[in-house]
């Protein structure tokens, strides 16, 4: 969940149209104009004109961004390593780094994996493809990997292409980011590039 200032939400820039909708005909009918723009991807689109985010996905129209969590410790995500740097966009992709619970007391953090699609899709600036929840003592580090997987029910590397009615893996660089909220990314590696043979995404 995404939580907004007061005034600032997603719901505060909607019309009847949206709710409690409209008659159409004989039937009251609500529209949805958000397409890909659900959930956080709103405000990191800046839809409403008045969200714009960071380089690192902080947004002053969110209060607790989503993934945002509390804890009794504080913790630290470092030597971001994503393999390989060049695919066919069939191949997973490791997103390795470190974790390390920087506090006094046990604890622990949900790194999570954002992926950023090359421009020319026009897409909302991040997806989340992957998080995993880590446990660690005072001092503690563990290396993290999470594999982003092309072939994956919810297409980490692909849009749909309404016009083939297919999925489709765009052509070009790939931007990986990790931290522990959509609005706190502390890392990222811009390196992997996707390259389809023929020049034309599957």
């Amino acid at each position: 969940m995404t939580y907004p200032y007061a005034g600032k939400g997603c719901l505060d820039n909607i019309g009847a149209r949206q709710f409690p909708g409209v008659m159409v005909g004989d039937k009251q009918t609500v529209e949805d104009e958000e397409g890909v723009d659900i959930g956080y991807r709103w405000y990191d689109g800046n839809v409403s004109g008045s969200c714009p985010t960071t380089d690192q996905g902080a947004n002053p129209c969110v209060a607790f961004p989503f993934g945002h969590g509390l804890s009794y410790s504080t913790f630290k995500i470092s030597k971001l390593a994503v393999t390989p740097r060049v695919s066919d966009g069939t191949r997973p992709i490791k997103v390795q780094f470190l974790v390390e619970n920087t506090g006094d007391v046990a604890g622990a953090e949900v790194p999570q994996v954002y992926l950023s699609l090359p421009e020319s899709e026009n897409a909302p600036p991040k997806r989340l493809v992957g998080f995993d929840k880590v446990e660690l003592q005072p001092g503690e580090k563990k290396r993290v990997e999470i594999t982003v997987d092309p072939a994956a029910s919810n297409h980490p590397l692909s849009v749909w292409n309404a016009d083939a009615d297919t999925w489709h893996t765009p052509v070009g660089e790939f931007a990986v980011h990790v931290g522990n909220s959509s609005g706190n990314l502390t890392l990222s590696d811009t390196g992997t590039v996707i390259h389809v043979p023929g020049g034309l995404g599957r």
